[in-house]
């Protein structure tokens, strides 16, 4: 789970207020700025906070604590600052799939899961630390899996993915020549069998 700490900004004025009280009554400055902060200022004080995510992190929510804290799942949110306070924002790392013309993916993790059709992408979002399990499947018995590439480099159709950081995988397709081989076998027999039976009805 990745954390944005929030940052409240006080005023030069207040922060000089603050330093007064720290010095008059020999406390440490952070709580010489929590007196003045419950002081007439307090009501006074608004602050707004805006999470924004990098490219691949999705933001999921904030998670407050304190006197007039906020949490919620709304990116942008106006807190009152009646004493200190802590706003914690959370943002899920995101998993990239790309298929092929000729695959489709599934993918489950914990108790959620999901498909992508072939030909299409997706990104998938879960919490740091997710293991994921995807799996590649042809969408015709001429095709076949052929390899995962990206973060991940792998000829198995059924590959794992821990989601620390965003990642982006792609399922390639060939062409399954044994299969080929067999559906064109079976096409040439069915060929010889119907005219060895038009001929067989030609001679009686």
């Amino acid at each position: 789970m990745t954390r944005l700490w929030r940052t409240i900004r006080i005023p030069l004025d207040i922060y000089e207020k603050a330093s007064e009280i720290s010095r008059r009554n020999h406390v440490p400055i952070y709580d010489a700025l929590s007196q003045y902060l419950q002081g007439p200022y307090a009501k006074e004080r608004y602050d707004e906070g805006t999470a924004s995510s990098n490219s691949g992190w999705e933001f999921e929510g904030w998670n407050g604590s304190g006197e007039g804290s906020y949490s919620g799942m709304n990116d942008t949110a106006s807190i009152v600052v009646n004493a200190p306070l802590v706003e914690t924002a959370t943002f899920y790392p995101g998993l990239t799939i790309a298929t092929s013309n000729g695959i489709s993916v599934s993918y489950i993790y914990g108790s959620i899961s999901g498909s992508i059709p072939a030909g299409t992408s997706k990104t998938i979002f879960a919490p740091k630390g997710t293991n994921i399990t995807i799996t590649a499947s042809p969408t015709f018995f001429v095709y076949s899996f052929s390899i995962w590439t990206g973060s991940t480099i792998s000829s198995e159709s059924t590959t794992y993915v821990i989601l620390n950081s965003p990642q982006s995988l792609t399922a390639s397709y060939s062409f399954s020549y044994i299969n080929i081989s067999i559906l064109s076998a079976v096409v040439i027999a069915a060929a010889v069998m119907v005219l060895l039976f038009i001929r067989r009805k030609k001679e009686t």
